[in-house]
């Protein structure tokens, strides 16, 4: 394993004569895009390097637990936050493979991390005096920035920024930008970000909406394409043509692909002039997304729980409208939810079912703490947590918090942690139990009620003084 992670460094460091002309950074396993880069390549009579290198066994197996976990995921979608048997049997099997995708992975993280960084990467092929024309990068993203399994933590905009700028002239040359991750063709995400950082790159490619997973075959024809067929663009003077050319990849529409090519947009929907953008925010209702939005996250009304993602449910619908039209938000300076906090409340129902998993023997700790203090029965329902809507478990905590408040909990001023007066009159057992109950209620308020990392307390940290951010939201695939 570790010869085979080395070898394109190897590659890079011993052999002088090759030139990598496409650079492709993957971070999740995308077989069918990075056969589709070395395809491409070979057409256009160029080389290519990929980072990092999957083996062969390895991409194998990833491919297949995904394989598997789509299958499970279209039954939970059915389960619709059901506990039945079926889907409980169904809902821990996808968790078992997930920790499978984890463990592979987690070489790869090593690797990016510390072994051979990206920036390592760009130094090298920089002192070789190779020049890049062209950049694809294959991930999840958090617009702007990209991450994946293989480098949780991903690269941000300045990231980017910041290594390609230690490296002229490596990327000067740079004609044509490969965004592979949902929602990359954004006009605020390419006017505000990645032309600033490649200002001379004609073309940038993406998707308007959700990206295909990179083992699907479509995702791999619609890079192939678009690549092979670059050098067609430079014929192209108006939008009709760039209609035709667009028209002319069936992948490109499938996936909802789209591309700027520089003063012009085309995707399935539209053909326009860049500076003809701004014209299409005053159809849209920006209120009726957010309202959608306020609803399910504060479980108002008949918003009691967000419904199974299905690319087409109502949260989803509204996601991928405001994304596309998010420069109409800053234009407009509309008040809109963060689509951190958003993509989160779509997949609400798997985050709330990893984070019972994940602490199943604090929740129970939780109910015990409670019934010692003396508290109802309607609020011993944390190690039930699994089986209640958002609306139950938002009413839960503050139950809980009610509760407490009147036992006359005051403020230390120690990372938010509330700590009872009255815990003298408990031996030091039930009041290590009851600091810690209080930390859980700050971690489960911040996961499941605010949707929020950010606000996560370091107390709330594992064992190990980190959080099992993996673990917990796992089915989160940011897409």
């Amino acid at each position: 394993m570790k010869h085979f992670l080395f070898s394109t460094l190897a590659c890079l460091t011993f052999t002088q004569q090759v030139m990598a002309d496409i650079l492709m950074i993957q971070l999740n396993n995308s077989p069918a895009e990075v056969q589709a880069a070395k395809d491409a390549a070979a057409a256009r009579n160029e080389h290519i390097i990929v980072y990092p290198e999957i083996s062969p066994e390895d991409a194998q197996s990833l491919m297949k637990i995904d394989l598997q976990v789509e299958g499970l995921d279209s039954k939970l979608k059915k389960c619709n936050n059901s506990r039945t048997r079926d889907c409980l049997v169904t809902e821990n099997k996808r968790y078992q493979l997930q920790l499978g995708k984890n463990e592979i992975s987690k070489k790869y993280q090593d690797y990016m991390r510390t072994n051979v960084p990206l920036a390592k990467v760009l130094q090298i092929l920089n002192e070789q005096g190779i020049k890049l024309s062209s950049v694809i990068l294959s991930g999840n993203t958090s617009l702007p920035d990209f991450w994946g399994d293989f480098n949780p933590s991903g690269y941000s905009l300045n990231d980017f920024t910041t290594m390609f700028n230690s490296v002229h002239p490596l990327g000067d040359e740079i004609r044509s930008l490969y965004l592979w991750g949902p929602y990359t063709t954004t006009f605020d995400n390419m006017t505000s970000s990645w032309k600033k950082i490649f200002p001379q790159a004609d073309l940038i490619a993406g998707f308007e909406d959700r990206a295909p997973f990179g083992y699907k075959v479509a995702s791999g024809d619609y890079l192939k394409q678009a690549l092979s067929r670059e050098a067609d663009l430079a014929t192209i003077t108006d939008l009709g043509a760039l209609r035709a050319f667009y028209d002319s990849i069936a992948t490109a529409s499938q996936t909802s692909g789209s591309f700027f090519f520089h003063d012009m947009f085309a995707s399935k929907s539209k053909t326009l002039n860049i500076s003809d953008w701004d014209q299409t925010c005053s159809t849209l209702n920006f209120a009726q997304y957010r309202n959608i939005f306020q609803c399910y996250y504060n479980a108002e009304g008949k918003c009691i729980n967000p419904p199974a993602d299905d690319s087409t449910g109502i949260l989803r619908r509204s996601m991928a409208a405001l994304k596309k039209n998010s420069h109409c938000i800053q234009a407009k300076v509309i008040d809109m939810p963060d689509f951190d906090v958003f993509i989160r409340l779509i997949y609400f129902n798997n985050i709330k079912n990893n984070f019972h998993r994940q602490y199943i023997k604090d929740l129970r700790n939780i109910d015990a703490t409670l019934a010692s203090l003396g508290a109802p029965g309607n609020i011993l329902l944390a190690s039930k947590l699994a089986t209640l809507s958002r609306k139950e478990i938002i009413n839960y905590v503050f139950g809980v918090q009610d509760f407490l408040s009147k036992r006359n909990f005051h403020k230390k001023g120690i990372g938010g942690i509330e700590i009872p007066d009255f815990l003298e009159q408990y031996d030091q057992s039930l009041r290590s139990n009851v600091i810690l109950l209080t930390n859980a209620f700050q971690l489960m308020k911040g996961l499941l009620l605010d949707l929020n990392t950010s606000k996560i307390p370091f107390a709330s940290l594992d064992a190990g003084g980190k959080f099992p951010y993996a673990e917990i939201f796992s089915p989160y695939q940011g897409n």
